[in-house]
């Protein structure tokens, strides 16, 4: 059995939704990751340098 990396599994997952994926970037609780809110309608940017912004949208 062919064994997937997450990056596999997840474009198998959601490559045909036809929306962005951000993959392999630090998010989470612990550091340097930084968190992003759950459930809140917010606009993610990804610039050249790998910064990602997080603006919440009311």
């Amino acid at each position: 059995m062919h064994e997937l990396t997450q990056e596999e599994a997840v474009r198998r997952a959601l490559g045909d939704l036809d929306v962005p994926l951000l993959l392999d970037f630090d998010t989470g609780h612990q550091p340097p990751q930084m968190p992003l809110v759950n459930d809140a309608l917010a606009e993610v940017r990804l610039n050249g340098g790998g910064l990602i912004v997080q603006h919440l949208v009311s």
